[in-house]
């Protein structure tokens, strides 16, 4: 390429967040949206839910950015009876008892740990890994995919992350937590979104704390796509670690469905208290996050007079408090919207109390594609 750069090269690839990319080419282009391909049957739908999770707050860090082999297993060896029991009960309550199913472990001993225990609790669970011959593993994945497999699920590291395809998996568990690798956790989450005949959508049991550690990221990625080629925002910064009061407010109070950041809860109508943070749990419960409410973004937008007051709590953040700067912002975002400028009663009063980080990251988005657009209309 470099020795023929009069000639236009396009290049395809199914992990653009590959390092060097930005080295080679000069743009990205996502042609579709894994929310567009979710809607049109070629992925199935994920439910995910929110469990016991290993307890990463602490643990020794690698020179790679990630947490050490050591605190992994430790940790992670702290919650296997959590996640046996958690998989027998969810996978009881979906489908009436065991279904195919992928479970990726923090270490290659922390997956021996867990397939011992399932398979003492009377499940047949294998262990892919390196540690095995490539002929072993072959043929436990072979044996996996064949019909009336006795073989219930496969465990790996990440060995199973990427490239791996077995269309009837119906259930996912993620006990590796990931403090910087937010692709790694999109790879995993696509192995049980293969589409089957008769498969209405996939169970995903977090339990290494993932799910929320990239929540928005993966929301904005399902919605948008890849927006850049370097990949470095969104997979080589660390990930904050969620607060107690955070861990604690995952899900509803009310129903226990896992809000994921709405302020009003879908099942049951509870709302959110001013000034409380987007998380919502309770203790040793796994429950399911609201990815349905977060699929559809514009499902806010239904209503004006709310959509307002967060949109206004969004552009008083944006401008720091400057409340004539923020107006200015907040009805410019409104018309964008809507098409017309919000009603006169519509003050910036009404603002809410603290911002919905959906509609944070769909104005924010806005504003990148705005800023784009204007970059290249100038150039």
């Amino acid at each position: 390429m470099r020795e023929h750069p009069d000639v236009f090269v396009v290049g395809l690839t199914a992990t653009p967040f590959t390092k060097g990319l930005g080295d080679l080419f000069s743009k990205v282009v996502s042609c579709t949206t894994t929310d567009q391909l979710v809607e049109e049957g070629h992925l199935a739908p994920i439910r995910p839910y929110l469990a016991v999770a290993a307890d990463m707050r602490g643990a020794k860090v690698s020179s790679t950015g990630e947490w050490t082999e050591a605190a992994l297993t430790e940790r992670g060896m702290a919650i296997v009876g959590d996640v046996v029991a958690e998989w027998v009960a969810k996978t009881q309550e979906h489908f009436g008892g065991p279904v195919p199913s992928i479970v990726f472990g923090a270490t290659v001993d922390h997956c021996i740990e867990l397939a011992r225990q399932f398979q003492a609790a009377g499940h047949n669970f294998q262990v892919v890994s390196y540690r095995n011959k490539d002929e072993e593993n072959a043929q436990l994945i072979a044996d996996f995919k064949a019909p009336g497999s006795d073989i219930v699920g496969l465990i790996s590291c990440v060995a199973l992350g990427k490239g791996f395809d077995a269309t009837h998996i119906l259930c996912g568990v993620d006990a590796h937590p990931y403090r910087k690798s937010f692709s790694s956790h999109i790879q995993q989450l696509g192995r049980v979104m293969r589409p089957h005949e008769g498969k209405e959508y996939a169970l995903w049991l977090d339990h290494s704390g993932n799910f929320a550690r990239f929540f928005d990221d993966t929301i904005d990625l399902f919605a948008h796509g890849v927006q850049e080629l370097s990949g470095e925002s969104l997979d080589a910064k660390e990930r904050k670690e969620p607060t107690e009061e955070e861990r604690e407010m995952f899900a509803c109070p009310s129903c226990h469905y896992a809000l994921g950041g709405a302020k009003v809860c879908p099942s049951c109508g509870w709302e959110r208290p001013a000034r409380l943070s987007m998380v919502e749990n309770v203790a040793g419960t796994m429950v399911e996050l609201d990815i349905g409410q977060r699929k559809n973004k514009h499902a806010w937008q239904e209503n004006k007079f709310y959509a307002w007051k967060e949109i206004a709590a969004v552009a008083l953040d944006w401008k720091r408090g400057d409340v004539s700067s923020a107006e200015r912002f907040a009805k410019a975002q409104y018309h964008s919207i809507y098409g017309d400028w919000p009603p006169r009663d519509y003050s910036m009063a009404h603002a809410a109390a603290h911002p919905d980080p959906a509609i944070y990251s769909y104005i924010k988005s806005a504003v990148i594609r705005w800023a784009r657009g204007k970059a290249r209309r100038a150039a």
